[in-house]
């Protein structure tokens, strides 16, 4: 599991991790490295960050030191915890399957409270700094020129997509959202750059808002939706199709 956080502009630093049974690892610690005598071992558990206490029974030595799996951080986390979290949600896995799963190989790991505030504290403050960070950049590239976009209100590539958040309520309804997230992207690109075309789908809301609002930007539609809608009228003239196309994706499933 690999995690790379910022340090600066000119160095990342990529923390590797290895799985390491515990026994194995508090036997290195039986021993005092500067006597040989056995030595008493006090152990702590912080999510993934193992903490030993290690203290020399011998008398005349009396040598300790307290070592730790991972860097601790500031908040009292550890870089293995926010690691964790970290891979949970930008592989889009499920958190509470996830820990689950790691708490069945016996695995020290954070709480589902601790992911969500990882979450909140750490991840999305980062994700968001990184968006307008690469949205400034983007900005900046297009400055002055003339531009054709596309884009869809609804799921979409991960690649070449404008985010806008904002809530329903917004704009009156659900069913205004699409319009409202369309207006708002055209009003953040325009302040730097020309739009000379812009392919949607066949919205209704949109077409009118471009008509009404935006008469010198040429408005195309996206093929894709032409073809999905001439596709969906087809087969419901002729429904038996959608067997037909069962049956062939069964056989080559199959592999008949």
């Amino acid at each position: 599991m690999n995690f790379c956080y910022r340090l600066s502009e000119d160095e990342d630093v990529h923390l590797t991790f290895v799985m390491v049974e515990k026994k194995k690892l508090v036997n290195l610690f039986s021993q005092c490295p500067v006597c040989s005598s056995e030595a008493s071992l006090r152990e702590n558990c912080s999510g993934s960050l193992l903490t030993i206490h290690q203290l020399c029974d011998n008398d005349s030595c009396q040598f300790k030191r307290v070592w730790k799996s991972q860097e601790q951080l500031s908040r009292g986390t550890s870089e293995g915890n926010i690691a964790i979290s970290n891979a949970i949600f930008m592989s889009g896995s499920s958190p509470a399957k996830a820990l689950k799963m790691f708490k069945f190989m016996g695995m020290h790991v954070i709480s589902y409270a601790a992911y969500m505030q990882h979450q909140k504290t750490f991840i999305i403050p980062s994700v968001d700094y990184i968006y307008d960070e690469e949205k400034a950049a983007c900005m900046a590239r297009v400055a002055g020129h003339s531009l054709t976009l596309s884009g869809d209100g609804r799921l979409d590539a991960f690649y070449h997509t404008t985010v806008v958040f904002f809530k329903s309520n917004e704009t009156g309804g659900s069913s205004y959202m699409e319009k409202e997230g369309l207006r708002r992207c055209l009003a953040s690109v325009m302040q730097s750059a020309t739009v000379k075309e812009l392919v949607t789908d066949r919205h209704p809301q949109i077409r009118k808002y471009l008509r009404d609002e935006c008469p010198e930007v040429k408005h195309s539609f996206d093929t894709w939706h032409i073809a999905k809608g001439i596709i969906l009228i087809y087969l419901s003239l002729f429904p038996w199709l959608m067997i037909e196309k069962e049956i062939i994706r069964l056989v080559k499933e199959k592999g008949l």
